[in-house]
């Protein structure tokens, strides 16, 4: 099975109220998909690699640049409405808490990179093994080590050059990496 980044799979909604040129928050809808190429020892009683994922979130693309002075940095608080995670048909996790979207772009240390991270208070979902779930690090992470895949650090990267791009979607529980999925040259 040909495992898919699909970013962005956009919807845009844009609301006007009577007939002012009035824009409320306008949400778009991302979707990443693929299977665990990866299950640590102690959850394979659960997961199995192969397995299914399914992450969808939704941000409010009117979400402001907490750090607007920095052209090649952006780090947007809150943005994320909702997501949730699905791994094969047995396995759900939510977020409607808080969260943080950091955007490089052609940052001496980052390059081009995008990454989600989600606090674990902010998640909700089963145990595993009596594990449960937490943030060790991004939720999602893509992005390209030569430079080349943003034009900006905006919070949605309309731009993408897929070449010599990588991404990976990790769902933790402490000390295990559960699932993961890395590839280079990722099809869109």
């Amino acid at each position: 099975m040909k495992n898919k980044l699909k970013l962005p799979l956009i919807v845009f909604t844009i609301l006007f109220c009577n007939a002012a040129s009035y824009v409320k928050a306008a949400p778009v809808n991302f979707i990443v998909e693929g299977t665990l190429d990866y299950v640590d020892d102690e959850l394979s009683g659960t997961f199995t690699i192969g397995d299914l994922f399914h992450l969808e979130y939704t941000v409010d693309s009117t979400a402001v640049d907490a750090t607007p002075d920095d052209p090649n940095k952006a780090f947007y608080v809150n943005a994320i409405t909702s997501l949730s995670i699905t791994v094969g048909d047995y396995y759900s996790a939510t977020s409607t808490g808080q969260s943080l979207i950091s955007v490089y772009n052609d940052d001496p240390y980052m390059a081009d990179s995008y990454r989600i991270s989600i606090p674990a208070e902010s998640m909700i979902g089963d145990n595993v093994d009596g594990c449960y779930l937490s943030n060790q690090g991004p939720l999602l992470s893509f992005g390209d080590s030569g430079g080349n895949a943003f034009s900006d650090d905006s919070l949605i990267p309309y731009t993408l050059d897929d070449s010599n791009y990588y991404g990976y979607m990790g769902l933790t529980f402490p000390l295990y990496w559960v699932c993961r999925h890395q590839r280079k040259h990722l099809d869109f």
